[in-house]
């Protein structure tokens, strides 16, 4: 029998025992999926000499493809264009999405090749559509990733933020402030925290400051909060702290950041320090939270901000570091008062 040459499209025939040109036909076919009967039409491989369906693993490939796309439809799992469309919303690559979901480089890549996620993971995947939940994850796995990885991930995740607050997106305020009631007390008060954020930036500008980096806006809540409970025995917002390498900060700041962003209250703009990372410049964007607070509340934040608003982030932090609170507890820990 003739020899095919090598660039024409040829299978092999057990009928013909040979290399035989084909051609595809429609056929249809039922798939068993997890205890699930899957129908589609498939598209075969059909020798032309003798009509003998023929194995081709890029046709079957496609139909396998086809099959999942129909089962993950059915059971409303993720499916690969999705995936690609959340993880170029924040700009990651494979390797540092699938680091921050807690998940394989390979998972996330036969997904987005068209494999049929499980359950879990495509709840996961999918909850990343979220801002607050991707900010969650990505505290959760921090330690997965390097210090630069991090800092493109919350980079990324600003902007996404910024850009759904253009967009009017109420949803992500929405989803932060339920985010954030967890993490904090049943007390937690969102009023007074905006109004606080605005009363120490209104101050913090009588003393010739238009912007505040992230330590030093933490360092003054911690006193503020600290100070207040100790005055009147009662919190003024209700932040749960934990304890830093340089201080009290309040429980997953970068939350408590994108809060007070997406609210309206402060800007943050980037910057590169020294050493080229990243740097967040706060700035005061609205001043008529002020009015969440009564006269006395503001009158005892303009006198923390006259106290310790001049100081800058080391000097605040040696002073953190004076407190009873503060020494009696481990990193990462709590602080409770």
């Amino acid at each position: 029998m003739e020899k095919k040459k090598r660039n024409e499209k040829v299978l092999y025939c057990e009928n013909c025992d040979d290399f035989v040109n084909y051609n595809v036909i429609k056929k249809r076919e039922i798939y068993e999926i997890k205890n699930d009967k899957i129908e589609i039409v498939s598209n075969i491989a059909k020798c032309t000499i003798c009509g003998s369906e023929l194995y081709d693993i890029k046709l079957e490939d496609d139909n396998l493809k086809r099959v999942y796309r129909k089962y993950a439809k059915k059971y409303k799992l993720i499916l690969p264009e999705e995936i690609k469309k959340i993880r170029k919303k924040y700009g990651l690559n494979q390797h540092l999405f699938a680091r921050i979901l807690g998940i394989g480089k390979a998972t996330i890549q036969r997904y987005e090749n068209g494999a049929l996620p499980t359950k879990a993971y495509s709840d996961l995947i999918k909850s990343m559509k979220k801002p607050g939940e991707f900010q969650r994850k990505l505290e959760e796995n921090k330690h997965n990733i390097s210090q630069s990885e991090y800092d493109t991930a919350k980079i990324a995740l600003s902007k996404v933020t910024r850009d759904q607050k253009e967009s009017g997106d109420e949803e992500v305020l929405t989803e932060l402030n339920d985010v954030l009631e967890v993490i904090h007390s049943s007390v937690f008060n969102f009023d007074k925290l905006l109004g606080t954020v605005a009363v120490i930036f209104s101050n913090i500008k009588e003393i010739n400051e238009n912007f505040m980096y992230k330590t030093k806006l933490l360092k003054l809540l911690w006193f503020t909060e600290r100070k207040f409970e100790k005055l009147y025995g009662k919190r003024l917002i209700g932040l749960k702290f934990a304890h830093g390498n340089y201080g009290p900060i309040p429980d997953k700041y970068p939350l408590l950041i994108s809060y007070l962003e997406q609210a309206g209250v402060i800007t943050v703009t980037l910057e590169e320090d020294e050493d080229g990372s990243p740097r967040e410049k706060l700035f005061l964007k609205d001043d008529t939270f002020t009015k969440y607070l009564d006269k006395k509340e503001m009158n005892f934040i303009e006198k923390i901000v006259k106290k310790y608003g001049s100081m800058n982030t080391q000097e605040l932090s040696k002073e953190t570091h004076k407190d009873e609170l503060y020494k009696n507890t481990e990193n990462g820990e709590i602080i409770e008062f």
